[in-house]
């Protein structure tokens, strides 16, 4: 309806400038995919539903279980949740798959219930009942028939002889990394256990990053038995740690057992703040077990790691089920989380080792030194956890010691600071124009006193999110250290400022002097 308005009156919404948060948190994993003829990618993951996940990777496959355990370490009572991708790798051509067996030998002489545990003590225990007089042979049976019809990455069969073969569904030398074990043998039998081996072939993992183009992934989970060829992994991450007007870093995991001397071998020659290796011992001096001390492929452990990470690092995801503390602040993930300790975090779907042969704090602290972050069993044998989780990165370019990168949260507090001001700058000086003299009201300027005043309060809003250090003489400390160059020609600023991180609390010195009197 037209008509006389007067005085004319026009509103425009303007944007309020809000802080923006980190993005979405996403992951990837490489692994051998055994119905691939070609290396190929696959997309949110996390979407997809159980028979969809069976139908790309095959019910029984290794990566199949692989990528459940990042799925289920994701899930959270919100349905907040982090993403997944995954690069599947086509098998070697003329690759063979590896093999363990059981040897049972003798005729039981009393009832018993036999054990078993192959490759992983949470999903794939069985039991076999025995009655005094069984003989070896029938025990073999009866071992082979309780795996019948279990879905797994390996497939269980007896010769009628009392020798039972184990052999892995995938081709190749991931096999070879699988563990077993075996408890209550009754009397008068014996079980006799050959280590998994034979496996040979590797998939090509040349060029496999390719097929990601510019996508940035938090977390990389790279396979423990391609640990050899883990430098095209590294030389992949390592280039995107500090991108040009992008954010493209990430941190790669990978899971290993070993002895305490092949793994500092392993990780001293890394030296990268884009690595994190973990793990525990090898069995070595127990008859009734081969393999990791943890009967659970490291694989697996390392993806549950990495999606704990994943979510701690999302926002608004409920995290009180991997997080030790109970400050309120820190039960949901978001950028805070990047300063809490990693140590103490649990592995809820990893099984429980008390192993005797497991790492004591000695060696920890020598992998730690190396460059390996050590799981284990919690001092009450009642959980596994993580010890202090540090990366690879030992010495600068110039070859100086140094701890910048040296732990994993110095790394994601860094990068999580970086984000958050290369978004947020982004996002103030949109369309800005740059001048060395006074702002003029109602228009969009900046001069190096504004730029400074906006960095300044970037930094203190980093500081309520304890990712840096707070206070009033924190605050005066970056401001004195805080200069903005401008260059009109250049169409450019250059800001030089400090990151004065929070870090994490690791050590406690109590010197107590014993006193008589009061």
């Amino acid at each position: 309806m037209s008509g006389i308005s007067k005085p004319d009156i026009n509103i425009a919404l303007l944007s309020a400038n809000n802080v923006l948060n980190i993005g979405t948190r996403r992951d990837l994993i490489v692994a051998q995919n055994p119905g691939s003829s070609s290396n190929e990618l696959f997309n949110s993951i996390e979407d997809k539903t159980q028979t969809e996940l069976d139908t790309l990777f095959g019910a029984s496959s290794f990566i199949r279980f692989l990528v459940q355990e990042w799925l289920d370490a994701n899930q959270t009572g919100n349905n907040v949740k982090a993403e997944l991708d995954v690069i599947a790798l086509a098998p070697a051509g003329g690759a063979v798959a590896s093999t363990g067996t059981i040897t049972f030998a003798g005729t039981a002489t009393a009832d018993g219930t036999i054990t078993m545990n192959i490759l992983s003590e949470k999903k794939f225990e069985e039991t076999v009942s025995v009655s005094s007089g069984d003989a070896a042979a029938a025990v073999g049976v009866a071992v082979s028939a309780a795996y019948a019809s279990v879905a797994a990455p390996f497939s269980v069969a007896d010769n009628a002889s009392g020798v039972v073969t184990i052999t892995a569904t995938d081709l190749g030398t991931a096999g070879n990394f699988y563990g077993m074990k075996i408890t209550g043998v009754p009397a008068g039998l014996t079980a006799t256990l050959a280590a998994f081996s034979g496996g040979t072939g590797e998939a090509t993992v040349t060029g496999a990053f390719d097929l990601v183009g510019g996508v940035r992934y938090q977390g990389i989970l790279w396979p423990t038995h391609l640990f050899s060829t883990i430098a095209e992994m590294v030389d992949f991450l390592d280039a995107r740690f500090n991108s040009a007007n992008e954010i493209l870093d990430g941190v790669r995991f990978i899971g290993d057992f070993d002895t305490l001397t092949n793994l500092k071998s392993g990780v001293n020659a890394q030296n990268s703040q884009s690595l994190v290796a973990l793990g525990n011992s090898i069995v070595v001096a127990a008859t009734n077990q081969t393999g990791p001390i943890v009967t659970h492929p490291p694989d697996w452990s390392a993806a549950e790691f990495m999606a704990n990470r994943a979510r701690r690092l999302t926002e608004e995801a409920s995290i009180s089920s991997i997080v030790t503390t109970n400050a309120g602040g820190d039960q949901f993930g978001g950028s805070s989380l990047a300063s809490l300790p990693y140590f103490n975090t649990p592995f809820n779907l990893t099984a429980l080792s008390i192993s005797e042969e497991q790492f004591d704090d000695a060696e920890q602290n020598e992998l730690n030194t190396a460059g390996f972050s050590v799981m284990g069993a919690n001092r009450p044998g009642t959980d596994m956890i993580a010890g202090t989780v540090v990366t690879t990165y030992k010495k600068d370019a110039a070859g100086n010691d140094d701890i910048s990168f040296k732990f994993l949260e110095f790394v994601d507090t860094a990068s999580v600071v970086r984000e958050f001001l290369f978004v947020n700058l982004k996002s103030e000086f949109a369309q800005t124009r740059l001048t060395d003299g006074d702002l003029i009201p109602g228009r969009s300027m900046a001069n190096a006193d504004s730029i400074k005043a906006v960095f300044l309060r970037f930094m203190a809003i980093l500081a309520d999110l304890a990712l840096v250090q707070g206070g009033r003489e924190a605050a005066k400390a970056i401001e004195n250290a805080t200069t903005v160059t401008t260059n009109l020609a250049g169409r450019s600023v250059t800001i030089n400022s400090i990151l004065p991180p929070v870090t994490q609390l690791e050590g406690i010195l109590v010197p107590l002097k014993l006193s008589f009197t009061l």
